[in-house]
């Protein structure tokens, strides 16, 4: 993590023992091996905020059948495609995608791992097109009542581009809700 640039190790194995106080089966190695991955991603990030962003993508695995590795690919993919929307602080962004993950698999026929898959298929188009996190992740997991994760992101992602690409030719815009 040092050479990643984080100074404030403390923070980051303080974020892992409380992580792993709490969560029984929950390693302190495979934490800190998951902060390296957030840390690596996303060297803004400051020291404590790899600690919580670790913690929530963490959390988020546990609650939605997931690996944590699986969790904080998703986390860090999610980050560029959504936080410059927010307006919020990263632990508060990291916070608010955990719970909205967590909502979206309870509320349908899904898991953490097709989400993750649904996610990295859609990418940036819907967040392009301007259509907030909570509206994709609702689509994404209707969608997924009916096929993988994996489907539902590709799905999603074309529809979006067929919508733009209708919009163009009539002159109309069928994606900017702004």
């Amino acid at each position: 993590l040092a050479s990643l640039g984080v100074q404030d190790l403390r923070a980051i194995e303080d974020a892992a023992e409380s992580f792993t106080n709490q969560w029984s089966g929950a390693d302190k190695a495979a934490f800190i091996t998951a902060t390296y991955d957030v840390k690596s991603a996303l060297s803004n990030l400051s020291d404590e905020a790899v600690g919580v962003f670790t913690s929530m993508a963490a959390m988020t695995a546990k609650a939605t059948k997931a690996t944590t590795q699986e969790m904080v690919g998703t986390f860090t993919t999610a980050y560029g495609i959504f936080k410059p929307m927010a307006d919020m602080n990263d632990m508060e962004w990291a916070t608010a995608f955990s719970g909205a993950m967590a909502q979206t698999v309870a509320s349908f026929k899904t898991n953490g791992t097709q989400m993750a898959d649904a996610i990295k298929n859609i990418g940036a188009v819907a967040a392009a097109s301007n259509i907030p996190l909570n509206e994709q992740l609702a689509v994404l997991g209707q969608l997924q009542t009916t096929m993988p994760g994996s489907e539902a992101g590709t799905l999603y992602k074309a529809f979006i581009m067929k919508a733009a690409e209708a919009g163009d030719e009539l002159g109309l815009s069928f994606t900017d809700t702004g």
